[in-house]
């Protein structure tokens, strides 16, 4: 009798061990589309049989594992890092494509090359009134030409600046998550292991690293300690530390708690894009339509300056002004002329087309660092245009990456709906097996019970 209330006893204990193995594979599948969930294994123990000693054997429900691969986890962040800064790459760079008008008489190089089409015009009749008119209309428009363009840049620094500290703040949200994660965890780290919880701080740094790089550490009471850049803390247990964005003329600085500068440190992630794109191409391009600018309006200026008006005199103003050398290009300006200012003649030869020719000569002529205006512009465009195509390239290997390691990561850790299905099919046949055995225990004892009485 005494090793039958052992038998129904160790079949109770099997019966809730594998009880326990149904649960787990029922959680997975549950979960198997929750972000950031991985696949839970119960693990189980044979016990001791011997039966002399009263030790019947059967089956014991230890820990529960899981299936996260640290290794796995690092290469979707670091690689979603790199898509992320491919992609907000990409996507600002092409903000910046209208400012680059290549439309037929529209943009700077149209704008340039009527103006030189106006002055040539005048070589054949160069005190014809309605031509005169024309030149001043298309000095006019190159000038509008050149402020938009400049325009088009301030404005898409004054989006991307308003972009990054929105960023920013979304890297303070998750912050904050993940603290409060952290103290969760803190708080049931003697008595459970909690998959859900597991599940959100994972899902939680994975969108962290599509917006910056990122060093994760775990810490000996189940929190995670975050370091932007893997210097600048983040996140230490229930504390989180936020970053701030600042604009200046210069371009975005990013702080940490304490005010310290730690731009270098932001590599990758949709910040980092962000931040290059605003304080290094963005400032790259406009320096470069300056120099285009200046180069312009002083030779124009120069050349019309050796010559002598309608009235034989020599100019009193030059055809363009400007602010200064640095923002040339936005507040360009034609002055203002009559028709019978421009001085196209030369001394000696009033009424004549002396200095119109040197005017259509510059358009030949390498003034702009080596290169004439059109070629200039051509450069400034083309370069604008490798560093697109450059981030799309890199944009598309980057999602390959990306995409290798989110396929291995499921491999190694993800929840495989055929897998759970044959191990309830398992563990229903144990368990049921074990509750055959329980009943016909229960009935023999039943029987001996009533052979007893």
């Amino acid at each position: 009798m005494g090793n039958l209330f052992t038998s129904l006893g160790n079949a109770a204990n099997n019966l809730r061990a594998f009880e326990r193995g149904l649960a787990v594979v029922q959680n997975n599948v549950a979960n198997a589309s929750t972000p950031g969930y991985v696949r839970q294994t119960q693990t189980f123990t044979a016990k001791s049989l011997d039966l002399n000693s009263g030790l019947a054997g059967g089956v014991e429900a230890n820990e529960l594992v899981s299936s996260r691969n640290p290794f796995a986890e690092q290469a979707v962040w670091r690689y979603h890092s790199g898509y992320s800064y491919q992609s907000q790459k990409k996507e600002s760079l092409q903000s910046l494509e209208s400012a680059f008008l290549i439309a037929e008489g529209r943009g700077v190089a149209s704008s340039i090359d009527n103006l030189f089409k106006a002055f040539s015009q005048l070589t054949v009749a160069p005190n014809d009134l309605s031509l005169r008119q024309n030149a001043l209309n298309q000095a006019e428009n190159l000038a509008v030409s050149f402020n938009q363009m400049s325009v088009s840049f301030a404005e898409a620094d004054t989006r991307i600046s308003r972009e990054a500290a929105t960023t920013v703040d979304q890297i303070n949200a998750i912050a904050v998550q993940l603290a409060d994660v952290n103290a969760q965890r803190r708080s049931s780290f003697a008595t459970v292991q909690d998959t859900g919880l597991d599940a959100r701080l994972h899902n939680l740094l994975e969108e962290l690293a599509t917006l910056t790089n990122f060093v994760a550490i775990p810490m000996d009471d189940r929190s995670m300690s975050v370091f932007v850049g893997g210097q600048t803390l983040l996140v230490a247990g229930d504390r989180q530390f936020p970053l701030s964005a600042h604009s200046t003329p210069a371009g975005s600085v990013i702080q940490d708690q304490a005010g310290n500068d730690i731009t270098g440190q932001i590599t990758s992630g949709s910040l980092a894009a962000l931040v290059e794109v605003r304080n290094s191409r963005i400032p790259a391009y406009q320096s470069s339509l300056n120099v285009l600018a200046v180069s312009v309006a002083d030779q124009v200026n120069a050349v019309l300056a050796g010559g002598i008006d309608s009235t034989g005199n020599p100019p009193v103003l030059g055809l363009f002004s400007y602010s200064s050398p640095s923002d040339v290009a936005a507040t360009l300006a034609m002055n203002s002329l009559t028709v019978s200012d421009l001085a196209l003649a030369i001394p000696g030869a009033p009424g004549g087309n002396g200095n119109v020719l040197n005017l259509v000569a510059l358009a030949q002529m390498k003034t702009t660092a080596g290169e004439t205006f059109t070629d200039f512009y051509g450069q400034l465009s083309a370069v604008a245009g490798r560093d697109l195509a450059s981030a799309m390239q890199s944009e598309h290997t980057a999602q390959q990456a990306l995409d290798q390691s989110l396929v291995f990561r499921a491999d190694v850790s993800g929840v495989s709906l055929d897998e759970e299905a044959a191990l309830m099919l398992q563990y229903q046949r144990s368990y049921q097996a074990m509750a055959q055995m329980f009943t016909t225990i229960n009935q023999m004892m039943d029987t001996l019970f009533a052979m007893s009485r």
